[in-house]
């Protein structure tokens, strides 16, 4: 990406999904401050945030990891 003539790298940024069975997906959201869910997505509308960096994924739960998938775009 770059911002006013500068190359900036961005981070990859990652999605956690527990399930995707072609017609739900369960995956972690964030709200505000650090309370976090794990739901369907149909609801992430109402969500702060559902794409991270490797490294918040870690912070979280290093288990998480495995269920990571790389967020397009």
């Amino acid at each position: 990406m770059k911002l006013e003539g500068y190359l900036i790298d961005n981070e990859k940024l990652y999605e956690v999904v527990f399930l995707d069975d072609g017609k739900d997906r369960l995956i972690l959201n964030k709200v505000k401050g650090n309370r976090l869910f794990i739901d369907f997505d149909e609801d992430v509308e109402i969500y702060h945030k559902t794409e991270f960096t490797e490294k918040e994924i870690k912070a979280i739960d290093k288990r998480y990891w495995a269920f990571a998938v790389e967020v397009e775009g």
